[in-house]
This record gives C-alpha cells, sequence and structure tokens, in this order.
C-alpha cells in the first residue's frame, strides 16, 4: 500500500473519530482506490458522495463527509462503504437522479453491493 493511501486512511479516521477502526478503513481505501476510484475528505457538506469521472479528471472517486457529526464512529466507515456501493453499481445516469423511483433503487443497490463488501470485516457488522 502507498503511503498516501496509508495518510488517507488515517486521515479519515482521525477527522471522522474513528481511529479505532484504521485496520479496516486501511483495507478498504485499499479496495477502494484497486477498483479504479479514489477517496477525499470533504471537511464542508454534511453528505457522503459518489463522484463520477468529470471532464477534467478520468476517475471518480468518494467524497467522504467528516464535518458530518455522526452519533457512532462505525457509521463513518458504513458511509464510506455505501459510496463505495455506488462505484460497484456503475456509473448512473441522469434520470436516476430525477426519478424517485430510480433513485431509491440506485440507493438500494449500493447498500447490497455495499453489504458485499462488509462480508470481508466482520468487525464491522452489526450481530
Amino acid at each position: 500500500m502507498s503511503e498516501d493511501r496509508k495518510r488517507k486512511a488515517v486521515e479519515i479516521c482521525e477527522k471522522g473519530n474513528a481511529s479505532m477502526y484504521i485496520r479496516e478503513v486501511t483495507a478498504l481505501v485499499e479496495r477502494i482506490y484497486e477498483e479504479g476510484c479514489g477517496v477525499a475528505c470533504d471537511y464542508v457538506n454534511d453528505c457522503s458522495s459518489h463522484v463520477g469521472p468529470l471532464e477534467v479528471e478520468k476517475n471518480c472517486y468518494i467524497r467522504l463527509s467528516v464535518h458530518k457529526v455522526r452519533s457512532a464512529p462505525i457509521h463513518l466507515v458504513w458511509d464510506l462503504l455505501h459510496e463505495f456501493g455506488h462505484h460497484l453499481s456503475g456509473q448512473g445516469e441522469m434520470a436516476d437522479t430525477e426519478d424517485p423511483k430510480r433513485m431509491l433503487i440506485r440507493e438500494e443497490l449500493a447498500w447490497i453491493k455495499a453489504e458485499a463488501e462488509l462480508q470481508q470485516f466482520p468487525t464491522l457488522r452489526l450481530e
């Protein structure tokens, strides 16, 4: 794993008060980059998002809100997993954001993909 990716995992955990999940976040960040997606901490917005490739950027990335106060640190990791689920679901269409039914289907698919990834991290599951 590159030093940049390690620093990104540390930044996520420190800013999101989730240091107890550093091992899981580090592995997850590595997995996200392996899948051709990046991760950026968002210090302004309350909502995390998956940003598709733009004209200026060739890769997509996850914008993870570290600004939002969460009720439990694990929610930050679940947000990261959910946005990764959007990445694994493939690029959405504009209609997905305009039609509530399609938007709900897309959100559900992201959670399904996230849950599949979650199986690799038993410490992040609620039993």
